[in-house]
């Protein structure tokens, strides 16, 4: 074969691999149910979409781990539609490149612990911060290894380890809410 024909074949299982990756992304701003009737994530959700969710779901706790930003329209958006709904909103901000500060840490797990469910949590994108906070609720609250947990923190749910890899590095290093509150 020559160099062309390996080329164009190169390009098109590229173009295929490209092409099935597309075709299942979900199109609702990364919403996934992580432990049905208990726990979903998603990225940050027009009101349209936040309602929707919410009825749809029984949504009971918001998590937004973009933290409070009082006079941005999103987050005006948000509080006033929950506030209409009735469901709380819990503000944790959580940064998108670094480990959780210890006290955020703690807030976030003891918003777990001690929120009405279901909860949705969400970050800007649903991918870094919401990935490693979905990780520790499935570790914590659903038994899971952290192999199996770390699987939130993967590209089926947009987030690159490559470039943010304090997440993985942290939850290499979890070992639960005892740990988190004593020795992190």
């Amino acid at each position: 074969m020559s160099n062309r024909i390996w080329i164009f074949a190169i390009v098109i299982l590229s173009l295929t691999g490209v092409i099935v990756r597309i075709s299942s992304f979900r199109p609702l701003r990364n919403f996934h149910e992580i432990d049905p009737g208990k726990f979903y994530r998603s990225a940050q959700l027009t009101p349209e979409e936040l309602r929707q969710i919410t009825k749809m779901y029984g949504i009971r706790t918001v998590i937004n781990l973009r933290g409070r930003q009082t006079g941005k329209s999103w987050y005006e958006n948000q509080k006033s539609t929950l506030n209409e709904m009735g469901v709380p909103q819990v503000d944790i901000a959580f940064d998108s490149d670094t480990v959780p500060q210890r006290v955020r840490l703690m807030r976030y797990l003891n918003t777990l612990k001690n929120s009405e469910r279901p909860i949705l949590i969400h970050c800007r994108s649903g991918a870094d911060r919401t990935g490693l906070s979905s990780a520790i609720y499935m570790y914590d609250y659903m038994g899971a290894s952290k192999e199996e947990a770390e699987t939130q923190m993967s590209s089926d749910y947009l987030h690159l380890e490559n470039f943010k890899p304090a997440k993985k590095h942290f939850f290499d290093h979890y070992k639960g809410y005892d740990w988190a509150k004593n020795e992190y």
